[in-house]
C-alpha cells in the first residue's frame, strides 16, 4: 500500500512539474543566428550597430496589446544592454561572431 501512495505522488508531482524552458525555447542554431543577423544588418556592412540589434530585436516581438511606453523602454534598454555585453571589443557594433555568441547564449531570448 505504501509503495501504491509513493508511485501515485511521483506521478502527480511530475504531472505539475513545470516544462523545461530549453525544450520551449530551444538554444538557436548557428545558422539560424547568422540568418538572424543578415536580417538585422539593414547597411549590410557586415556589423550590427546598437541601433540595427535593438530595432531588429523589437520588430520581432509580439504583443497580445498595444505595449506602454515604459515597456518599449524596458525592452529597448534590455537590448541596448545585450548588445554592450555582447561586443567584447567594444567598438560599439556587433560582428557577426560576437552576435552568434550573443544569440546562442540565452540571453538573447524571447
Amino acid at each position: 500500500m505504501l509503495d501504491l501512495l509513493l508511485a501515485l505522488t511521483l506521478v502527480v508531482a511530475s504531472a505539475g512539474a513545470p516544462a523545461d524552458p530549453k525544450a520551449e525555447f530551444p538554444t538557436p542554431s548557428p545558422t539560424a543566428c547568422d540568418k538572424q543577423f543578415s536580417e538585422f544588418d539593414g547597411n549590410r556592412d557586415g556589423a550590427l550597430s546598437v541601433k540595427e540589434y535593438v530595432e531588429g530585436r523589437w520588430g520581432q516581438l509580439r504583443f497580445a496589446s498595444v505595449p506602454s511606453e515604459a515597456d518599449i523602454r524596458m525592452h529597448k534598454r534590455r537590448y541596448t544592454e545585450q548588445a554592450a555585453w555582447a561586443d567584447t571589443n567594444k567598438d560599439g557594433k556587433l560582428s557577426r561572431a560576437e552576435h552568434r555568441k550573443l544569440c546562442q547564449s540565452g540571453l538573447d531570448g524571447p
